[in-house]
């Protein structure tokens, strides 16, 4: 339960498979022995996780942080820095750019690890639990009193426990002139990032989940461009969309990537694997990452290709205004309780009305829409999927979009094209034209039957009355139908474009 996780508390853990620090002020950094430290005791900065430098000439972050001696000019630094780690200096907990390695908050200190501050502060396990609808317990709250989640754009002061903003937003991303200038800007600096990532990781085959999405997609091909080595993968699950299916072996086909589809075998599905899974992120989330651990199917992976880093996708939607129908430009919160069929009056619905509050009093030059997915989606949902890959002992699981300066670069690409991922279409053909002639998949497209369809959607319709009455329902139905109206325009002028 406690793999890959690390705790800072004023005593040290006693697991057999911890080893610890000794830091300022009488901390003491725990941590799981496959996680990765780095630590100047002369400056007392401390770097755990996985992370690598995405801009060309510039130091790594682990030289960094052994040569520079200004913590500023450090936090400038690390503007450019990917991966999945935590920062930790003058006493202050920083996150990575979207808060993926996962960090909780309590009086008496931090860790990756909910379960290791429940048990400092002898709290007994919550009865909450995520269902199919809303599946993560919404930041910076948690489940348990005097327990916080460290959102991204949080600062986490160890000795006066108190919590101050950052600007989640890179600085020095200058502003280009036109389209092009971006998508060769951006392409440029993905492709050296893919670069040192394969250096930084070397001995371990890189492996990219493939799905007949956009943000997959996109990955491939820049990773193509690269020239770093790798291969694709899908693995099967329920209810997959059928683009999923049939689109990656084609992409392959045209770029040349070695592919490979890993069908789940029913006879090896195993409740006891689930809950134990569930029970390594304290029951924070559900995804469909449970089961493919259930089912046993990522080690299929490390038992052909030995320790494996899998290349994920799921930060990307940062930039596309993904949350709409439950998040407008500037959110109200009914408008989130309806779409996620929630009572007004619930833990949950408390839990989004603080981090709105938090949002209001701290406010940054995005959307509502585009900072809820960063800051819930992503350091509060992907967080946990993330967290659950440390359970396996040979799999790294990265987010290669995940750089301050690369965000802040997707953000610049125009709204409307953005928000129908037309700019992802953009770097992906302008990298592997040929993918121009194949569709892509949609998330909703589990079966060609228009009767099944209109089933599941009146079925759908029925639930959403009964869990939130009809005048929610209806509100939340005209949000929808206004959300596919400004879709189609900005489809309609991508076409044109086109």
């Amino acid at each position: 339960m406690h793999s890959g996780q690390f705790a800072i508390l004023k005593n040290k853990a006693a697991s057999p498979d911890c080893e610890t620090v000794e830091l300022k002020n009488g901390w003491w950094l725990s941590r799981h022995k496959k996680v990765p430290v780095l630590h100047n005791r002369d400056t007392g900065v401390l770097l755990i996780g996985y992370v690598w430098q995405t801009l060309e000439g510039r130091p790594s972050p682990g030289e960094a942080i052994l040569r520079i001696t200004d913590t500023e000019e450090l936090l400038r630094q690390e503007e450019s820095w990917c991966g999945r780690y935590v920062l930790i200096m003058n006493d202050k907990v920083y996150t990575d750019a979207s808060g993926l390695f996962g960090v909780f908050c309590c009086e008496k200190g931090v860790s990756s690890d909910l379960s290791a501050l429940r048990q400092e502060l002898d709290l007994k396990k919550s009865s909450w639990t995520p269902d199919d609808i809303m599946r993560w317990y919404p930041g910076p709250d948690t489940p348990y009193a005097g327990i916080s989640r460290l959102l991204p754009s949080q600062v986490y002061d160890l000795d006066s426990g108190e919590i101050s903003f950052r600007n989640i937003l890179a600085a020095s991303v200058p502003v280009y002139e036109d389209r092009e200038a971006l998508t060769e800007a951006f392409i440029s600096q993905f492709c050296t990032s893919l670069q040192n990532l394969e250096k930084e990781f070397e001995g371990r085959k890189l492996l990219l989940a493939l799905t007949g999405g956009y943000d997959s997609r996109t990955l491939l091909a820049l990773s193509v461009r690269s020239g770093i080595d790798f291969e694709c993968y899908t693995l099967e699950h329920d209810n997959m969309p059928l683009g999923d299916i049939e689109y990656p072996p084609k992409i392959c086909g045209i770029t040349g990537s070695r592919y490979c589809y890993y069908s789940r075998e029913q006879g090896r599905y195993s409740k006891e694997r689930e809950e134990q899974y569930l029970e390594h992120l304290q029951w924070m989330q559900r995804e469909q990452d449970r089961t493919f651990y259930a089912y046993d199917q990522y080690q299929e992976l490390v038992r052909k290709f030995g320790p494996v880093v899998l290349l994920r996708s799921g930060v990307w939607e940062i930039a596309q205004e993904y949350d709409r129908r439950a998040v407008g430009e500037k959110a109200d919160v009914e408008d989130v309780l309806n779409y996620y069929e929630l009572p007004l009056k619930s833990e949950e619905a408390d839990a989004f009305r603080n981090y709105f509050k938090w949002c209001s009093e701290h406010p940054l030059p995005l959307t509502d829409t585009n900072r809820y997915f960063w800051e819930q989606r992503c350091g509060s949902w992907i967080a946990e999927s993330e967290h659950g890959f440390d359970i396996y002992g040979d799999i790294i699981s990265l987010q290669p979009v995940n750089c301050r300066m690369l965000i802040t670069m997707l953000l610049q690409f125009p709204k409307e094209e953005r928000m129908v991922k037309q700019h992802q279409a953009v770097i992906t053909q302008s990298i592997c034209p040929g993918l121009k002639d194949i569709p892509y998949g949609k998330n909703e497209n589990y079966t060609r039957s228009r009767l099944r369809k209109m089933k599941n959607a009146l079925n759908k319709a029925c639930r959403r009355v009964k869990r939130i009455g009809i005048r929610r329902t209806v509100a939340l139905y005209g949000r929808i139908l206004s959300d596919r109206r400004i879709t189609a325009r900005s489809g309609s002028g991508r076409s044109e474009r086109n």
